[in-house]
């Protein structure tokens, strides 16, 4: 009896899907237009907030990318290890033996 329910089920299915009605064009008009003014505002909130994503991500960049470049450029090394509480660090950066690396040895000819 189960699989005589399930055959007719099949059966309608395949009635159904070979129908070969088709709907005025005026109604597919109408649905598309209704689809549209759905789905317009979505789509308007979704660009507006991955533009706005975008823009914060590039402006943490900067923030990052500037800030690292400032902290290089404008500070010596013993400033940093002062700064971090290293005092022994510091004085070690300060002293007549420590030596530059970013810098080229001076020779003298």
């Amino acid at each position: 009896m189960k699989n005589k329910i399930n055959y007719d089920v099949d059966l309608l299915l395949k009635k159904a899907f070979r129908s070969s009605e088709t709907p005025d064009a005026r109604l597919i008009q109408k649905v598309k237009q209704e689809l549209i003014m759905k789905e317009e505002p979505t789509l308007k909130k979704q660009t507006i907030r991955r533009s706005f994503s975008a823009v914060a991500v590039i402006a943490a960049i900067m923030l990052i990318t500037t800030t690292a470049f400032a902290a290089w450029h404008f500070l010596k090394p013993e400033d940093v290890a002062e700064k971090l509480g290293d005092h022994d660090l510091s004085e070690a950066f300060n002293s007549n033996a420590a030596m530059s690396i970013n810098n080229p040895p001076v020779t003298s000819g």
